[in-house]
């Protein structure tokens, strides 16, 4: 079985390494990922990205990202969850 590779601990590898795009640059898909299917919140998103929580949020609605994550879950295992709560 293989486990999904997460998108956000990507990005933060590149922080570290210097090499991270700008907030600006990342896609609608690349923060539907991240926020969504990752639960990663706006704030700790915009602490990856050195901007602000509103700036995320903002970004996000304008991009049509305003539901509920919770139904993006579905289908995720119980395990995948899990790991990303305790995080």
């Amino acid at each position: 079985m293989s486990f999904r590779k997460f998108l956000f601990e990507d990005f933060q590898k590149q922080k570290e390494m210097g090499g991270l795009k700008s907030f600006d640059e990342l896609t609608k898909e690349e923060l539907k990922e991240i926020f969504y299917h990752e639960l990663i919140s706006d704030s700790r998103i915009a602490e990856l990205f050195d901007v602000g929580k509103r700036t995320v949020t903002n970004r996000r609605y304008k991009l049509g990202l305003k539901e509920n994550r919770l139904k993006y879950t579905e289908g995720w295992s119980k395990r995948v969850l899990d790991e990303k709560i305790k995080s």
